[in-house]
């Protein structure tokens, strides 16, 4: 039997049931961390059909791959819930993660996990992914007159660098 009290008085940083959960949920080496396989996902959608979402630990004990009860939770709501995954973005939605993403980041990077917290039902991914679609940094829709004289320019500078088989020759770009 594993004294979490105890092990929680090392450093007085954790309470004990924080230093339990740490380790049944994420430390346990027995817990399997890979990526979810095809057949693992297609039981695992099957498994909450039969336990109407709601049993994890019995969904995950019958998935049968070391998965803990969160991990089956959190995969299932993040990538396989059609509730979550395949509904449109709403204008509301939409403004949030503009603010979201400006308070987020930093220079140029983006924690898309840290974006989605902040955005409910939305995995990092689909925030990234809608992020590309609605970036107002990005210049959409007809180009200009100097936009395209601009890329015809620099396409006639490039092609007087192109080689005999028509391939650039980088060391003189």
């Amino acid at each position: 039997m594993i004294l979490w009290l105890h092990l929680s008085n090392l450093k007085n940083l954790r309470d004990p049931t924080e230093c339990e959960l740490y380790w049944k949920n994420s430390l346990n080496p027995a817990i399997n961390k890979k990526d979810f396989g095809k057949p693992e996902k297609d039981k695992l959608k099957k498994l909450v059909d039969k336990y109407d979402n709601k049993n994890w630990v019995a969904i995950s004990k019958e998935l049968g791959t070391n998965r803990t009860p969160f991990q089956c939770f959190q995969y299932y709501q993040q990538h396989l819930n059609e509730l979550f995954t395949k509904r449109d973005w709403t204008e509301t939605e939409d403004q949030i993660l503009v603010d979201v993403v400006d308070s987020c980041r930093v220079g140029k990077i983006i924690s898309w996990t840290q974006v989605s917290y902040f955005i409910e039902g939305r995995s990092s991914n689909q925030c990234a992914l809608r992020w590309a679609q609605i970036n107002p940094e990005i210049k959409r829709g007809k180009w200009s007159d100097e936009e395209d004289t601009v890329c015809i320019k620099n396409l006639v500078i490039n092609s007087l660098r192109l080689g005999k088989d028509n391939t650039v020759n980088y060391e003189i770009v």
